[in-house]
C-alpha cells in the first residue's frame, strides 16, 4: 500500500506541476488526450510487467507494434475485412510471443539475446511492409472501394481510438481499456494459484520447480501475453490522424516512438544471467518434469 501511495502521490505532483506550467493543459480535453496517451504505453507497460515479474525481459515489443501495425494496414489493403484483420493481428502478436518463450524455454536461449534478435527481425519486417501501405488508403480511401468498411473503421476508431467519425476525440479510450485490463491482471496476480506461480518464478525459480510448478509453460504464457498487447496497440492505423514523414513511414507508425514507449521499461529490467545460482541440496525427491 505504501508503493501505491508513493505513486499516486507522484502522479498529483506531475499533474500540478502540469497545471501549474499551461493551465490549457488541465482542462476538460487536455486531460482527456493525456489520459489516452497514458493509456496507449500503460497497457504495453502491463505486459512488460508480467515478463518482468516472472523473471524475464522483452525488447521486442516496440518493434511488435510497429510490425502489428503495419500489417493490420497491410491486410486492409489486401481487402481484409477490418473484424477479420483484428483478430489476425492479434494472433500474429501472440505467435511472436510463442516464439520468444519457446526458444527460451526449449532451447534455453538468453531472452535478452532472443528478444534483442527479435527486435531487429520484426523492425526489418515492419519497414519492408511499410513500403506497400498508407493511412490514407487504408482509413480514407478503402472505405470507398468497399463500403462495407466504413462502418467496421468508425466502430473500430471509438472503441480503439475514442474518435467519433470526423476525428475528433471524444473520449480516452485506451485508457479505459488500461483500468479493464490492470484490474484483470491486479485479479489475477493477486487473487489466483497461477498469479503466485509467477511470481514465485520470478523470485526463484528453482525453488519454483522443485515445488511442481511447470516454469517452462508459465513462461511462454507470459511472453504471449505479452506479445498479445503490445499487438492491440493498432491506434495510430485506426485514428488516420498519422502524416507521411519519410520514406518508411508512410503515416502508418513511427518506429521509434514505439520503442520509446518501452525503453523506460526495459532500462529498468533486471537482466537474468551472470548471477551466482545458489546451491541447493538433494532432498531424495525427484524433482518434477520441466
Amino acid at each position: 500500500m505504501t508503493r501505491v501511495l508513493g505513486v499516486l502521490g507522484l502522479l498529483v505532483a506531475l499533474y500540478a506541476g502540469l497545471a501549474c506550467s499551461d493551465a490549457n493543459a488541465v482542462d476538460a480535453e487536455g486531460l482527456t488526450k493525456i489520459a489516452n496517451l497514458q493509456g496507449r504505453a500503460g497497457v504495453i507497460t502491463l505486459g512488460a510487467a508480467l515478463v518482468i515479474i516472472a523473471g524475464g525481459i522483452d525488447l521486442s515489443i516496440g518493434s511488435v507494434v510497429a510490425c502489428s501495425a503495419v500489417l493490420f494496414g497491410v491486410l486492409m489493403e489486401r481487402g481484409c475485412h477490418p473484424y477479420l484483420a483484428l483478430p489476425l493481428v492479434l494472433a500474429f502478436g501472440a505467435a511472436v510471443g510463442l516464439v520468444n518463450g519457446l526458444l527460451v524455454t526449449r532451447l534455453k536461449l538468453q531472452p535478452f539475446l532472443v528478444t534483442l534478435c527479435g527486435m531487429f527481425v520484426y523492425r526489418g519486417a515492419a519497414r519492408l511492409l511499410a513500403e506497400a501501405v498508407s493511412v490514407s488508403r487504408v482509413v480514407q480511401e478503402k472505405p470507398r472501394v468497399h463500403p462495407e468498411f466504413a462502418g467496421a473503421i468508425q466502430n473500430l476508431q471509438f472503441l480503439l481510438a475514442g474518435r467519433d467519425e470526423r476525428g475528433a476525440l471524444v473520449f480516452p479510450a485506451q485508457f479505459v481499456l488500461l483500468l479493464l485490463l490492470a484490474a484483470v491482471v491486479g485479479f489475477f496476480l493477486h487473487r489466483t494459484a497461477y498469479g503466485r506461480y509467477w511470481y514465485a518464478i520470478g523470485h526463484n525459480e528453482q525453488a519454483a520447480h522443485y515445488a511442481g510448478v511447470n516454469v517452462n509453460r508459465h513462461r511462454v504464457v507470459v511472453y504471449v501475453v505479452c506479445s498479445a498487447l503490445a499487438a492491440h496497440r493498432l491506434r495510430t492505423v485506426i485514428s488516420g490522424t498519422s502524416r507521411s514523414r519519410g520514406r518508411h513511414r508512410h503515416g502508418v507508425f513511427d518506429l521509434r516512438r514505439a520503442v520509446d514507449d518501452v525503453a523506460p521499461a526495459a532500462a529498468a529490467m533486471r537482466v537474468p544471467g551472470g548471477r551466482p545460482r545458489p546451491r541447493t541440496e538433494h532432498t531424495g525427491t525427484t524433482p518434477p518434469s520441466k
